[in-house]
């Protein structure tokens, strides 16, 4: 783990929330350095469509990541937004259903080209130094969501931005 990598952390809150009805595009990438730009790729074609989305609740988009820090060669991205229902998405859209959760959150203040840090200190760090037990990484239970509230700008990277992380109750 790269050390410079590590971020000052705001004060985290509990939250339990869910279930979350979900919907977007979910995609597998090699656990390399040129996935980041295959991951802003993603967000771009996917921000693109979210005011069409059928049944769109207004909450926020989503990102929930997979095999980020299992070890493994590849790793998931789920760029979503809540839904009401299921019926009159499009059929390339992928649906989840994540139950629901207890959630350590991080506000993420800074710029969205530094999230990589308050995850990477969120996992390396606080994790380890907290006494939590994360609860996710297999199945619908994500091991952390990024969360872009509705007054996040992409074309700046700036607004809203949280880092939830699922913990064992």
């Amino acid at each position: 783990m790269d050390e410079s990598l590590l971020i000052e952390l705001e004060t985290p809150r509990s939250m339990e929330r869910g279930p979350l009805l979900l919907a977007g595009e979910r995609s597998r990438y090699p656990m390399t350095e040129e996935s980041v730009y295959a991951l802003g790729e993603q967000w771009a074609r996917f921000g693109a469509v979210i005011p069409t989305v059928p049944g769109l609740t207004g909450a926020g988009a989503y990102g929930l990541f997979w095999g980020m820090f299992s070890g493994g060669a590849s790793f998931e991205q789920f760029t979503a937004v809540e839904v009401e229902q299921l019926s009159g998405l499009p059929d390339s859209f992928a649906t989840l259903t994540v139950p629901a959760s207890n959630y350590v959150v991080f506000p993420h203040p800074h710029h969205v080209s530094k999230l990589r840090n308050t995850v990477t200190t969120i996992w390396h760090k606080w994790l380890p130094e907290s006494g939590h037990v994360a609860a996710g990484g297999a199945g619908d239970i994500p091991e952390f969501i990024e969360w872009y509230g509705q007054d996040f700008d992409p074309m700046t990277g700036t607004g809203t931005m949280e880092v939830w992380v699922p913990v064992k109750a």
